[in-house]
């Protein structure tokens, strides 16, 4: 991570959570 994004973070945590649930 070179450069923190917010939103970048924040997708990338809604993406892993939704791939746990599976």
């Amino acid at each position: 991570m070179i450069i923190p994004n917010v939103e970048g973070a924040i997708s990338f945590l809604i993406t892993n959570l939704e791939w746990r649930t599976i």
